[in-house]
Protein backbone atom coordinates (compact mmCIF):
# COMPACT_ATOMS: atom_id res chain seq x y z
CA UNK A 1 0.00 0.00 0.00
CA UNK A 2 2.70 2.54 0.92
CA UNK A 3 5.31 1.27 -1.53
CA UNK A 4 3.62 2.54 -4.66
CA UNK A 5 4.15 6.05 -6.03
CA UNK A 6 0.44 6.76 -6.54
CA UNK A 7 0.00 6.65 -2.76
CA UNK A 8 2.36 9.61 -2.51
CA UNK A 9 0.35 11.50 -5.12
CA UNK A 10 -2.91 10.77 -3.31
CA UNK A 11 -1.40 11.88 0.01
CA UNK A 12 -0.28 15.14 -1.59
CA UNK A 13 -3.80 15.54 -3.01
CA UNK A 14 -5.18 15.00 0.50
CA UNK A 15 -2.78 17.60 1.87
CA UNK A 16 -3.83 20.23 -0.65
CA UNK A 17 -7.52 19.44 -0.14
CA UNK A 18 -7.04 19.89 3.62
CA UNK A 19 -5.50 23.29 2.90
CA UNK A 20 -8.53 24.14 0.73
CA UNK A 21 -10.81 22.92 3.50
CA UNK A 22 -9.26 25.04 6.22
CA UNK A 23 -8.76 28.04 3.94
CA UNK A 24 -12.45 27.94 2.98
CA UNK A 25 -13.60 27.38 6.54
CA UNK A 26 -11.69 30.30 8.05
CA UNK A 27 -12.12 32.71 5.15
CA UNK A 28 -14.98 35.07 5.91
CA UNK A 29 -14.64 37.38 2.93
CA UNK A 30 -16.00 35.02 0.25
CA UNK A 31 -19.63 34.39 -0.55
CA UNK A 32 -21.20 32.13 2.09
CA UNK A 33 -22.54 29.54 -0.39
CA UNK A 34 -19.23 29.46 -2.25
CA UNK A 35 -17.41 28.86 1.01
CA UNK A 36 -19.55 25.81 1.81
CA UNK A 37 -19.26 24.51 -1.75
CA UNK A 38 -15.46 24.55 -1.39
CA UNK A 39 -15.70 22.76 1.94
CA UNK A 40 -17.96 20.11 0.40
CA UNK A 41 -15.78 19.53 -2.67
CA UNK A 42 -12.58 19.40 -0.62
CA UNK A 43 -14.14 16.95 1.85
CA UNK A 44 -15.35 14.66 -0.93
CA UNK A 45 -11.93 14.78 -2.63
CA UNK A 46 -10.22 13.87 0.66
CA UNK A 47 -12.58 10.94 1.12
CA UNK A 48 -12.06 9.71 -2.45
CA UNK A 49 -8.28 9.89 -2.05
CA UNK A 50 -8.40 7.94 1.22
CA UNK A 51 -10.62 5.27 -0.34
CA UNK A 52 -8.23 5.06 -3.31
CA UNK A 53 -5.26 4.50 -1.02
CA UNK A 54 -6.89 1.60 0.80
CA UNK A 55 -8.20 -0.11 -2.35
CA UNK A 56 -4.66 -1.03 -3.36
CA UNK A 57 -5.64 -4.39 -4.90
CA UNK A 58 -8.39 -2.96 -7.12
CA UNK A 59 -6.56 -0.86 -9.66
CA UNK A 60 -9.53 -0.31 -11.97
CA UNK A 61 -11.56 1.10 -9.09
CA UNK A 62 -8.61 3.34 -8.17
CA UNK A 63 -8.51 4.73 -11.71
CA UNK A 64 -12.25 5.40 -11.70
CA UNK A 65 -12.08 7.11 -8.31
CA UNK A 66 -9.22 9.30 -9.52
CA UNK A 67 -11.27 10.25 -12.57
CA UNK A 68 -14.22 11.14 -10.31
CA UNK A 69 -11.84 13.26 -8.24
CA UNK A 70 -10.63 15.06 -11.38
CA UNK A 71 -14.23 15.74 -12.43
CA UNK A 72 -15.11 17.10 -8.98
CA UNK A 73 -12.05 19.36 -8.98
CA UNK A 74 -12.92 20.66 -12.44
CA UNK A 75 -16.48 21.27 -11.30
CA UNK A 76 -15.19 23.22 -8.29
CA UNK A 77 -13.04 25.36 -10.58
CA UNK A 78 -16.01 26.02 -12.88
CA UNK A 79 -18.14 27.04 -9.91
CA UNK A 80 -15.39 29.42 -8.82
CA UNK A 81 -15.32 30.99 -12.29
CA UNK A 82 -19.12 31.30 -12.24
CA UNK A 83 -19.08 33.07 -8.88
CA UNK A 84 -16.27 35.31 -10.16
CA UNK A 85 -18.84 37.08 -12.33
CA UNK A 86 -21.16 37.57 -9.35
CA UNK A 87 -18.78 38.76 -6.65
CA UNK A 88 -16.71 41.91 -6.79
CA UNK A 89 -13.10 41.68 -7.88
CA UNK A 90 -11.64 43.28 -4.73
CA UNK A 91 -9.90 40.26 -3.20
CA UNK A 92 -10.53 37.66 -5.89
CA UNK A 93 -6.88 36.99 -6.71
CA UNK A 94 -6.00 36.28 -3.08
CA UNK A 95 -9.05 34.21 -2.21
CA UNK A 96 -10.47 32.32 -5.16
CA UNK A 97 -7.23 32.26 -7.13
CA UNK A 98 -5.40 30.45 -4.33
CA UNK A 99 -8.12 27.81 -4.07
CA UNK A 100 -8.17 27.41 -7.85
CA UNK A 101 -4.43 26.74 -7.84
CA UNK A 102 -4.89 24.10 -5.13
CA UNK A 103 -7.68 22.38 -7.08
CA UNK A 104 -5.49 22.41 -10.21
CA UNK A 105 -2.67 20.83 -8.19
CA UNK A 106 -5.14 18.18 -7.00
CA UNK A 107 -5.99 17.44 -10.64
CA UNK A 108 -2.28 17.13 -11.48
CA UNK A 109 -1.73 14.72 -8.60
CA UNK A 110 -4.70 12.62 -9.69
CA UNK A 111 -3.30 12.39 -13.21
CA UNK A 112 0.10 11.36 -11.82
CA UNK A 113 -1.62 8.75 -9.64
CA UNK A 114 -3.42 7.32 -12.70
CA UNK A 115 -0.07 7.16 -14.50
CA UNK A 116 1.39 5.37 -11.47
CA UNK A 117 -1.40 2.80 -11.45
CA UNK A 118 -0.62 1.73 -15.02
Amino acid sequence: MWQRIQTVWWLLGILFCIVILFFSYFNLSTIFILQWIFIGFASICILINLISIFLFKKRNVQKKLSLVNIILSLLAILIQVYFLDIQSLNNWIHIVGFQTILFVLNIIFQILAIKGIN
